[in-house]
C-alpha cells in the first residue's frame, strides 16, 4: 500500500493535470460558426446534417459535432452610404434609398433593424426596431439628414462598419451588418483588417449591395482609397454575401438568377439575400489544435462518398480567431 503522504501527492498532481487540460481547452478548440449554404441561384440548401460538412485546418480534420438550422430573431444594422460618390446625377442615391426601403419591407421575420447614415463620419442613427412603419419613418428622417448640404462628403466605410458593430447595441452570433454603398473609402481611420477581425470575433456577418456605376470589381486600389475588391473580400471572409447592381443594360445581378425582366431578377436576388440573413446552419466544431493568431481554414459540403458538392456555395467565417472571445 502506498504511504498516505505519497497517495495525497499523487492525487494532488492528478487534479492539477486535469485542471491544466481543462484550461488548455476552455473553449479554444470548441467553436460555433454560422454557415450559409446556397445553390447557384442563391436558394438556401435544406436538410444537411453534420455528416454533410467537412472542415480542414492545417491539413487536419475539423470535427463537425452538430449542425442545426438557426432561424432565431436577427439583428440587422443597415448602413446607408451618403458620401459624395453616392450623390449627384449617377442615380446611386435613389437606388440606395430604394434598397433601404426594400430591406425594411422584406427583412426576415422578427428581425430588428437599426439604421445608420454615414459620410466621413456617422451622420445619424436609429436604434433597433421591429415595427415596419416606424422603421420607414426613421429611414425618411435619416434620408432627410443625409441630404442636407455639407461642405465635405468623403467616405469612411470601414469606420462606419466598426461603428455599426459597437455603437448600436449588442450584436450577437449570426447577426448582420448590411452596407448599401459603392464600396469606396478614402478617410477611414480604422484599418479594414482590424474591422474584419472584430466582425469575426463577434460572429457577425457582413452583407452588402454594391451600387456600381461601371467601375466593376477589377484592377488594383490604392492603399488610401479602398475599393469594391476590399469590401467583397471582407464580405466573403465573414460569411456574408454581396449583390452588385451595375447600370449596364446587359449586366445581370447574378448570372444564374433569371426572370422575365432584369428588375424581376434583381428582386429575386435581393429577397434571397434577405433569406440568407435570416437563416443559416449553426455548426458546432472541435478543432484539431488551438490557434494563436487569425488562421485560415476550409469548410465544404460533401456527398455521401466524400466528394465535394460543386452545385453549392458554402458561406462561412473563413478565418478562425484566437480563443479569447472565440465562442458566441
Amino acid at each position: 500500500m502506498l504511504p498516505k503522504t505519497l497517495l495525497i501527492a499523487l492525487l494532488f498532481l492528478t487534479s492539477l493535470n486535469f485542471t491544466y487540460l481543462s484550461a488548455q481547452d476552455s473553449g479554444c478548440t470548441r467553436r460555433t460558426v454560422a454557415v450559409g449554404v446556397v445553390d447557384r441561384e442563391w436558394n438556401l440548401v435544406q436538410g444537411l446534417s453534420a455528416a454533410n460538412f467537412r472542415g480542414r485546418l492545417h491539413g487536419r480534420d475539423v470535427e463537425v459535432l452538430s449542425a442545426s438550422v438557426n432561424t432565431s430573431p436577427r439583428h440587422i444594422v443597415l448602413l446607408l452610404d451618403a458620401s459624395g460618390s453616392m450623390m449627384g446625377g449617377s442615380g446611386k442615391w435613389d437606388t440606395a434609398k430604394s434598397l433601404s426601403e426594400d430591406l425594411i419591407r422584406f427583412a426576415p421575420p422578427r428581425a430588428s433593424i437599426a439604421q445608420m447614415a454615414f459620410t466621413d463620419n456617422v451622420l445619424d442613427t436609429a436604434a433597433f426596431e421591429q415595427d415596419r412603419l416606424t422603421l420607414l419613418k426613421r429611414l425618411a428622417a435619416l434620408v432627410k439628414v443625409s441630404e442636407q448640404s455639407r461642405q465635405r462628403r468623403d467616405t469612411a466605410l470601414y469606420d462606419a462598419i466598426s461603428s455599426g458593430l459597437s455603437a448600436l447595441g449588442s450584436l450577437d452570433f449570426g447577426d448582420v451588418i448590411y452596407a448599401v454603398t459603392d464600396g469606396g473609402d478614402n478617410t477611414s481611420e480604422i484599418p479594414p483588417e482590424r474591422v474584419e477581425q472584430d466582425l469575426l470575433r463577434a460572429g457577425v456577418r457582413l452583407f452588402s449591395v454594391l451600387t456600381d456605376s461601371g467601375r466593376g470589381m477589377r484592377g488594383r486600389v490604392s492603399e488610401k482609397a479602398e475599393g469594391p475588391n476590399r469590401l467583397l473580400f471582407m464580405v466573403e471572409t465573414t460569411g456574408g454575401n454581396m449583390l452588385t447592381l451595375p447600370y449596364g443594360k446587359t449586366s445581370r445581378p447574378n448570372p444564374h438568377i433569371k426572370a422575365r425582366t432584369r428588375s424581376g431578377a434583381v428582386d429575386l436576388a435581393l429577397h434571397r439575400l434577405y433569406q440568407q440573413m435570416g437563416e443559416f446552419y449553426r455548426l458546432d466544431l472541435r478543432l484539431p489544435e488551438t490557434v494563436d493568431k487569425p488562421t485560415s481554414w476550409k469548410l465544404e459540403v460533401i456527398h455521401a462518398d466524400g466528394r465535394p458538392s460543386p452545385q453549392v456555395k458554402v458561406r462561412y467565417p473563413q478565418q478562425l480567431m484566437p480563443c479569447a472571445r472565440a465562442n458566441p
